[in-house]
């Protein structure tokens, strides 16, 4: 019960999130494992925005994205005061490469996404999926044993 009040919480968050940036598309919640978001020192909210360049590329997302992140985090304090929320919570903007490397871990929540849109996660892993499916089909053939 207590989980499904704090997602309850965490999306009326992430609605007012989304308001304060309108390239913001998706806002979700990762841990490593399903648990309830309240119990962990810190609560990352994981941003995809409308912005390519922080989403494919690694420096730009080191560079603006990041800073974009410590931008909104800080933004949303007072929101985190009217809503009662003690917790740190730590804004991000999402980038594919990172998600490659699991830094989203296994379990999310979707907290918030536009009308129209598919979960970000769910088009990386299809992505992940199609390129290990390519290379798997552009594999050489093994050659036939000559002597079989």
């Amino acid at each position: 019960m207590r989980k499904s009040k704090n997602l309850s919480t965490l999306k009326k968050l992430a609605l007012r999130l989304a308001g304060m940036d309108e390239r913001i598309i998706e806002v979700f919640i990762h841990s490593d494992t399903p648990k309830d978001p309240f119990r962990n020192e810190e609560i990352y909210l994981v941003c995809h925005l409308g912005e390519p360049r922080i989403t494919n590329d690694m420096e730009t997302y080191n560079d603006e994205g990041f800073a974009w992140g410590l931008e909104m985090s800080e933004a949303l304090q007072p929101v985190l005061e009217e809503m009662d929320i003690d917790k740190e919570v730590v804004v991000t903007p999402f980038n594919f490469e990172l998600h490659e490397q699991n830094e989203y871990g296994d379990y999310y929540q979707t907290l918030f996404i536009r009308d129209g849109f598919d979960p970000i996660l769910k088009i990386a892993d299809e992505h992940k999926e199609e390129r290990e499916r390519k290379m798997i089909d552009n594999l050489p053939a093994d050659e036939e044993d000559p002597d079989s």
